[in-house]
C-alpha cells in the first residue's frame, strides 16, 4: 500500500473499524514473525545435513523422531529445498516490512506520533513496540540513539554473512553442475534447472518489490 492509499483508509474508516485493522495486521505480524523463524531454523538444519554428508561422518542422520537412512537423497536435493525456503523467507519478510510500513505511517498519522527523524531503513519507538521483537530493529535502536559508528557495523557484519550464507552455498553447489551439466541424469538435470529457475524467481521478486516500493513512496 502506498501512503496515499494508507491515509485514505484512515481518513474514510471509523474508529472501530481501524481498530480492528490494526489489531488484524499486528496478528498477521505475530503469524509471519513465527513462519520466518521455523523457516530459519529449516535452513539452518540443512546446512548442517548438508556439511554432514559433505564430510560423509555417517550413512545415517537421526533429528528428533525423523530418521535419515541415505543422507545422499537429502543431500542431492539440498540446492532446490534450500532454494525454495529462500524464496518463502523473502515472500515473508517483504510482507513484514510492508506491515511495518503501514504501522509507521498509522503512528505518524493517526496517533501523531513524530518519527520523521528516523531513517526509512529504521524502525520508529512506536512501530518497534507494537511489532513483534526483531533483532535487526533492535540492533537499529542502538544505532539510532548512540550513533556507535564502527562499532554498530561490526556487531551487524556477522548477521550480514549469516543472511548471505543460504544464497552463496546453492551458488557453490551449482556452478560445479552447471559446468558438467551435459554428463548429469535426469533428476539430477531436474534439480539443477528447478533450482535455477526459484533463484531467478527471487531475483525477479526483489527487483519488482524494489520497484513498487519506489513508486509507491513517489506517489506519496
Amino acid at each position: 500500500m502506498s501512503e496515499n492509499e494508507i491515509h485514505d483508509l484512515i481518513n474514510n474508516n471509523d474508529k472501530e473499524k481501524l481498530i480492528f485493522f490494526l489489531n488484524v495486521i499486528i496478528e498477521k505480524a505475530k503469524s509471519l514473525d513465527k513462519q520466518i523463524n521455523f523457516i530459519s531454523i529449516l535452513m539452518i538444519l540443512l546446512i548442517l545435513i548438508y556439511f554432514l554428508g559433505e564430510m560423509n561422518i555417517n550413512s545415517e542422520i537421526q533429528i528428533g523422531p525423523l530418521k535419515i537412512n541415505d543422507i545422499k537423497i537429502i543431500y542431492n536435493l539440498f540446492p532446490l529445498i534450500l532454494s525454495y525456503l529462500i524464496f518463502k523467507f523473502v515472500i515473508l519478510n517483504a510482507h513484514r516490512a510492508e506491515i511495518k510500513k503501514i504501522i509507521k505511517f498509522f503512528a505518524k498519522s493517526y496517533f501523531e506520533f513524530d518519527n520523521s527523524k528516523v531513517d526509512i531503513l529504521q524502525t520508529d519507538e512506536f512501530t518497534r513496540i507494537v511489532m513483534p521483537m526483531s533483532i535487526y530493529d533492535e540492533i537499529g535502536k542502538i544505532n539510532f540513539k548512540t550513533n556507535t559508528g564502527c562499532i554498530s557495523i561490526l556487531l551487524i557484519l556477522p548477521f550480514l554473512l549469516l543472511s548471505a550464507a543460504p544464497y552463496l552455498l546453492v551458488i557453490s553447489w551449482i556452478y560445479p553442475q552447471l559446468i558438467i551439466f551435459k554428463k548429469l541424469d535426469f533428476y539430477n538435470s531436474f534439480f539443477l534447472i528447478s533450482t535455477i529457475w526459484i533463484l531467478v524467481l527471487i531475483i525477479y521478486y526483489t527487483i519488482k518489490t524494489m520497484i513498487i516500493g519506489y513508486k509507491e513512496s513517489k506517489m506519496s
